[in-house]
């Protein structure tokens, strides 16, 4: 699907089982290939055994996120045994605003997927070099160097999510470049 200037798209979401993602993203594209749908994942770091191994996991369970035209309309019949359903304001549109829109947007821009971020050290502090946490920095909570992630706060539709969000923590001045 070619890639669309986000300013004249609409974005939205569905509600649906955790573990259900991404038999629904596919079962909505399969019916609308012009809506451009999926869920949140992100990459991270696990350790076990002193090794060090990276996978991909949904971060905000439950919800798939979609961007389309803003006057298309989705249908309600979507199966119930599925259990899942779009999310709509007081007024039923499904068409997300504020704060909402802005953080489904930047997912998109994302490709709904969040990389390892690239850290430094400055002194006795963890910068972002460049990645997702980037973005967020001002929403990065707490720093665990040893397990390389930072726990970030994302808010969507008055929930809030905590995440650990993985970076690569370069070392030597060369690959920290001029950050």
């Amino acid at each position: 699907m070619s890639e669309q200037t986000s300013s004249h798209q609409a974005y939205g979401c569905l509600f649906c089982m955790s573990g259900t993602e991404e038999i629904i993203s596919r079962m909505v594209h399969y019916k609308h290939p012009e809506v451009r749908i999926c869920p949140a994942t992100y990459d991270r770091f696990r350790f076990r055994k002193g090794m060090k191994t990276q996978h991909t996991a949904i971060f905000m369970p439950g919800y798939v996120f979609y961007q389309a035209e803003p006057d298309i309309m989705l249908p309600y019949d979507f199966p119930r045994d599925r259990g899942f359903r779009m999310l709509r304001d007081e007024s039923g549109d499904w068409r997300l605003r504020g704060r909402d829109r802005k953080f489904v947007q930047w997912l998109f821009q994302q490709d709904c997927h969040l990389k390892v971020s690239e850290a430094y050290m400055e002194n006795d502090q963890v910068r972002i070099r460049s990645g997702p946490m980037k973005d967020l920095e001002g929403s990065i909570e707490k720093i665990d160097r040893s397990r390389r992630c930072g726990l970030t706060r994302i808010e969507f539709h008055g929930k809030v999510f905590r995440i650990w969000l993985s970076f690569d923590l370069l070392t030597g001045k060369d690959e920290a470049g001029d950050a």
